[in-house]
């Protein structure tokens, strides 16, 4: 029962949008397209992980995906929390690829590169123990249903190679949750939570749940200047598209798309916001005001205003 679905991060679907639009000259390119593959990989292995859950059969049980939660004056953040009515579980997903070497003993994890250079990572055990803390106490602050919690780390690279050294049965590959959740199921007996609390359960933490909005544009104060106009061509997505008689040409592949300036436009509404004016649109979309008034009504945009400062809604 997903109470809380994955949704993409507010900041991963603006640099979808903002990275094509850059010049590959400009100073910050690189480093949001590094910020762009590494947050893409990371929403892409917790979503991989499906796969295992459907396998699993736990749609009857509550799961919430990336809950982040206020406790005091900070927040926290579940990659994944399953209530089963024995033990509430969290699973933290790492999207790392590689040789990852781990030692129990001392919490280090290194990732050894092709020139055997080592590349230390945060300890995930004690990752996943804060989290365990933190989830506890919140539970009690607010007088939520109790259950024994338990943790399991899940390295869903398909690259990633793991070794580790001494005890931590809690760091996993994503098809050993085949074994480990059943496991976890079994191991836990004497705590039986009712469905109907378990729901509740969920829903509260659901309400609570409060996404981080990371504006990259404000944060690295990129001005409009640096961010390409035009509509993209949605087939080879290299190049702008040209408006010809009614349509949109490409002229790389020579695609054409009645529709392109509707992409478009959820790029404009991730980049700066869902409020488009006239002029903006005839700025964004290298179009007349005739034409813009014309594309922004067949993209379903919704009118504010009457006079010429009046805006537009992007759906």
């Amino acid at each position: 029962m997903i109470i809380l679905p994955h949704q993409k991060p507010f900041h991963l679907n603006q640099l979808e949008a903002l990275v094509p639009r850059m010049s590959q000259k400009d100073p910050l390119y690189l480093k949001l397209k590094d910020i762009l593959h590494r947050e893409k990989a990371g929403y892409e292995g917790e979503v991989s992980l499906d796969y295992y859950y459907n396998l699993l059969n736990l749609d009857p049980y509550p799961t919430l995906h990336s809950l982040r939660l206020k406790n005091g004056d900070t927040y926290f953040q579940i990659d994944t929390l399953i209530l089963f009515p024995n033990v509430f579980l969290i699973i933290e997903v790492k999207n790392t690829s590689g040789l990852l070497k781990y030692h129990a003993d001392t919490g280090l994890l290194v990732r050894e590169n092709e020139n055997g250079k080592l590349e230390r990572f945060d300890d995930p055990q004690t990752q996943v123990k804060i989290q365990k803390l933190q989830f506890s106490t919140y539970l009690k602050k607010h007088n939520l249903t109790q259950n024994p919690i338990s943790t399991l780390v899940v390295f869903a690279h398909p690259y990633a190679i793991l070794e580790i050294s001494g005890q931590a049965p809690n760091l996993i590959l994503p098809s050993k949750l085949m074994d480990q959740i059943p496991a976890l199921q079994k191991k836990y007996k004497n705590s039986h939570v009712k469905r109907p609390e378990l729901i509740a359960l969920g829903e509260h933490l659901a309400r609570a749940h409060t996404p981080k909005i990371k504006n990259i544009v404000k944060d690295f104060n990129i001005s409009p200047s640096r961010i390409k106009n035009g509509v993209r061509c949605t087939s080879c997505q290299t190049d702008m598209m040209i408006r010809q008689k009614q349509n949109w040409r490409c002229p790389t592949c020579q695609h054409k798309d009645r529709f392109a300036h509707i992409p478009a436009l959820q790029d404009f509404k991730r980049i700066y916001g869902p409020e488009i004016t006239i002029q903006q649109a005839c700025l964004f979309l290298c179009v007349t005001p005739r034409v813009a008034n014309y594309l922004l009504h067949t993209a379903g945009c919704k009118k504010v205003g009457k006079t010429k400062g009046a805006k537009y809604i992007i759906p």
